[in-house]
């Protein structure tokens, strides 16, 4: 099965963000990848050539409901990252980005909304309990 020259971008980014909440994420891929399959070459490469940072000191800056309504779910991925280190995993990460949770999506989550789409009590919870902190700090 080819890959098609532009999804590679999108898929290496979300590979690697996943690699980062599960460090055996890549090695599994390879795995399941390594029997001969058209495109399963440049697939590998892409994830080699793009590497996804997080940075501790996102969670920390002050900002405001229209900075985070301007978040990419990557942004979104990120700062949750920074801001409850552990508290996460792929699968978690993994609903935001199927889903294209971006900021202004982010900021109207609740519990039951995270659940409907797929994401654990525990995971649903502590976001929808953290968007309900910034909803009161910014209104």
């Amino acid at each position: 099965m080819e890959i098609p020259e532009s999804l590679l971008p999108n898929l290496s980014e979300l590979i690697n963000l996943l690699g980062e909440f599960d460090p055996t994420y890549k090695e599994k891929l390879y795995t399941a990848t390594s029997s001969p399959m058209e495109g399963s070459s440049k697939l590998l490469n892409a994830i080699s050539a793009t590497q996804a940072s997080t940075s501790s000191s996102e969670a920390t800056q002050p900002f405001t409901t229209d900075d985070i309504n301007k978040w990419s779910t990557k942004d979104v991925i990120q700062h949750l990252q920074a801001k409850f280190p552990g508290d996460f995993d792929a699968e978690d990460f993994e609903v935001l980005l199927k889903r294209k949770i971006r900021g202004r999506a982010f900021l109207k989550l609740t519990e039951g909304k995270l659940s409907d789409i797929g994401m654990e009590y525990g995971p649903a919870s502590i976001i929808a309990g953290y968007i309900k902190e910034l909803n009161c700090m910014y209104h």
